[in-house]
């Protein structure tokens, strides 16, 4: 019989916490004088009763905060050759890296948790752990002073509270401390660093890869802790939205019951911990990002919502657990501490996640956005299907609150590489080097700042002033959609964000363009066909039926009637549609991407229909009249032609490329509000001649089969008659009387392109 999802995380998760148990006792055992497991094994000759041996005996010495999760795995473990088989293979593999014990310092219990837990399930429990190197980046971006307190509130296996470990190890002595190594460990462990996780197993992670930083040090107490999810209500962390208390699972050990062979007790009772608000001096998270459904299966959603609400309205959106959890950090953070938060790359434009982007506005100065294009590695997490950035910020205080604007800059880092564990700390440190002088290289100057270490070149950093920020906060990520941060300031100049005379290309269309909602209406697209109540026919119907388009890899500038399908009222899909699923589809004259890959799929920028028409993954667009600036009257068709020469141009694919909501590196989304807000090319600022010739152009390229974007610009590198080539310099020539060489502009946007078509290549398999 096989075995469910939960039944394989469940064994999975027992036979590590042994694992780590077992190789935590191998690594303390000759400092106490304690027989290693193999001499145990020889003695009792069976692995369970030499492991409830070896554990009772480190417990003794007050290990028991390590101990207590193993012996209770032990005892649930029939006696038998499944399970001595079963132990053989742990402790097979406790006696490799046991023997390699500078692994263990690294997380390697974290690591063998995915291997074993593998990726959906990872996915499933919301346990794709922090990378090694992205933690140590964080801690030294977040972690300043020796002694601050160090808070992760959804701490996994651990990555970042030893992240911050190694960070406040690194500078304790630099800062002028007098003790020894030890004294620090227990200060770190026993006082400095806490850690709160909803699952035992990761909590027992964390304590013990904290202790195998010193592995012969002894301490007290410490304070990580499993909270209780579910059961009762309980919200896990997120209790502490309700107030500074929450339930913390206790072990039952310590002087009251005098551990020792005789009365020695693995049970586990629940007590109140008490965190008080903004008592942390550094919060790092990696949030849970799971699925909806294992959310409402573990959680109350009602209460969930109740607590998130407390931190102010869109807290309870659609973001996600991690929107609250971000919220539950600043809730816990010092006025002038850091944030530093491990999210999806969705946070910096989704809807469901503005509460998060006003939070950082008006409470933080946002100092970080990190994001990686290591093709095959686009997230920070392992085995994450998504990609993710790092953000951090400095929470607002009366020293830095008053800082000046024209000092707040956002430094927005571009890596090229996975970087190692060393790299990530070197990089970190040259991050902070230039946070003291950011102005040097704003986006608004064009300038950057390329990260070597070692002469390799592993990425690049641009400042962003911060009032960017504020006047982007819908959409963050038009600031970091492009590796190229030239691409960048471009697009930014197009939209008069900045000078320009600063725009890197020798182009600029920003007194020409005007949001696509000044010059007609934006439809409503029909995404989910059938619970709308509408089916599609590949001929038309008889009776009532609209033209749509519900492919993204379509290849015309122009939609005819031959290439449409059709959209009808299906009287049984009508009959089963919920009431508030029915609508009327919006249509137009024009057709713009919703969603596309654009890097696999993507061909057209907008296509100009024959009559009015809609779309599932397009959204319909219905031009108005319209005169031009010499009062030259426009019918909807020709405005739609103007535009759709715009839309489909290198230079309107800028702006469409900078504007996606990423889903998967190439995969984006276009939300109906951005595409209302979209710039573009206003026929009502050109002269009725400079419209003809627009037109014109248009024509010249419906009569084009398109291929795929990017290699319509690998053509137009190098061959000047390329369609594409011949669009954008017929426009360029036409809207600022001159021809600027492009060929810079299409090599930087087709190497974006190509960065994003390989971005996802690891994570897809």
């Amino acid at each position: 019989m096989g075995h469910s999802d939960r039944q394989v995380a469940a064994l999975s998760s027992g036979g590590l916490i042994l694992f780590n148990a077992a190789a935590s006792y191998e690594l303390i055992a000759p400092g106490h004088g304690l027989d290693p497991l193999s001499k145990r094994f020889s003695t009792s000759g069976a692995w369970k009763p030499a492991l409830d041996a070896a554990f009772r005996d480190a417990w003794n010495i007050d290990y028991e905060a390590v101990f207590h999760y193993a012996l209770s795995v032990l005892d649930l473990l029939p006696s038998g050759p499944v399970t001595e088989h079963s132990l053989t293979a742990i402790l097979d593999a406790v006696s490799y890296v046991s023997s390699r014990s500078g692994l263990l310092r690294l997380d390697l219990g974290g690591r063998t948790y995915h291997s074993a837990l593998g990726k959906e399930l990872a996915k499933s429990f919301a346990t794709c752990y922090t990378s090694l190197g992205a933690g140590e980046l964080l801690a030294w971006l977040c972690v300043e002073k020796w002694d601050e307190v160090v808070g992760d509130l959804a701490c996994g296996s651990g990555t970042l509270l030893v992240s911050a470990y190694h960070r406040k190890l690194a500078l304790a002595f630099l800062q002028g401390f007098k003790g020894t190594v030890a004294d620090l460990h227990r200060q770190f462990v026993e006082k400095e660093l806490w850690g709160l996780d909803a699952m035992p197993f990761a909590a027992h992670l964390t304590l013990v890869n904290l202790l195998l930083q010193q592995p012969a040090c002894i301490f007290s107490d410490s304070h990580v802790y499993q909270v209780p999810v579910g059961s009762g209500g309980r919200l896990g962390s997120l209790d502490l939205l309700n107030g500074p208390s929450i339930v913390v699972q206790k072990r039952i050990a310590g002087p009251a019951i005098a551990a020792s062979r005789a009365s020695l007790s693995t049970l586990f009772s629940q007590t109140k911990l008490e965190i008080p608000r903004e008592s942390l001096d550094v919060v790092m998270m990696n949030p849970p990002f799971t699925k909806k459904q294992l959310v409402t299966e573990v959680l109350d959603v009602n209460q969930l919502k109740a607590a998130a609400k407390k931190l102010g309205p869109g807290f309870a959106s659609s973001g996600g657990l991690p929107v609250p959890f971000a919220g539950l950090g600043d809730l816990c953070l010092k006025r002038g501490g850091r944030l530093g938060l491990v999210l999806p790359a969705t946070c910096l434009s989704n809807d469901g996640w503005g509460a998060l982007r006003r939070m950082l506005l008006d409470r933080y100065n946002v100092e970080h956005i990190i994001l990686s294009w290591a093709a095959g590695e686009p997230a920070f997490s392992e085995n994450s299907e998504y990609r993710e950035t790092i953000v951090v910020g400095r929470k607002t205080s009366e020293d830095n609150g008053q800082e000046s604007p024209a000092r707040k800059f956002t430094l927005v880092t571009h890596l090229d590489v996975v970087p190692t564990f060393a790299e990530s700390r070197q990089i970190a440190e040259k991050m902070t080097d230039v946070r003291r002088n950011p102005g040097v290289i704003s986006i608004a100057g064009g300038n950057t700042f390329p990260l070597q270490i070692g002469g390799k070149l592993v990425g690049e950093a641009v400042a962003i002033p911060q009032h960017l920020l504020s006047d982007l906060e819908e959409n963050w990520y038009k600031l970091t959609s492009y590796r190229n941060p030239r691409l960048t300031t471009q697009y930014l100049a197009d939209c008069g964000l900045v000078a320009t005379g600063n725009a890197p290309f020798g182009f600029g269309f920003s007194k020409l363009l005007c949001p696509l909602k000044d010059l007609g209406r934006v439809g409503l697209f029909v995404k989910s066909v059938g619970s709308a109540g509408f089916a599609v026919s590949h001929s038309r119907p008889a009776g009532r039926s609209i033209p749509v388009l519900t492919t993204t890899d379509y290849t015309k500038l122009t939609l005819s009637e031959t290439d449409a399908e059709w959209l009808f009222e299906d009287p049984t899909l009508v009959a089963k549609a919920k009431t508030g699923q029915r609508f009327t589809p919006g249509t137009g004259l024009l057709l713009v991407p919703r969603k596309t890959d654009l890097w696999s799929s993507f061909s057209v920028g907008a296509i100009v229909t024959w009559i009015d028409a809609g779309g599932s993954v397009w959204i319909p667009f219905s031009p108005e009249d319209a005169k031009t600036s010499d009062g030259k009257s426009l019918s909807p068709t020709e405005v739609a032609k103007v535009l759709g020469a715009w839309l489909h141009s290198s230079f309107g694919m800028l702006h469409l490329i900078a504007e996606r909501q990423e889903i998967r590196g190439g995969w984006g989304d276009w939300l109906t509000e951005g595409v209302r807000e979209r710039r573009v090319l206003n026929p009502k600022k050109l002269s009725s001649k400079q419209v003809k010739e627009v037109i014109s152009a248009w024509d010249e390229a419906a009569k084009v089969d398109w291929p795929l974007l990017h290699t319509q610009l690998k053509d137009a590198t190098h061959d000047p008659l390329a369609p594409r080539a011949v669009l954008d310099a017929a426009l360029v020539t036409i809207l600022i009387g001159r021809t600027p060489s492009l060929t810079p502009f299409y090599a930087a946007l087709l190497h974006d392109l190509e960065l994003l078509g390989s971005l996802m290549s690891k994570a897809a398999h």
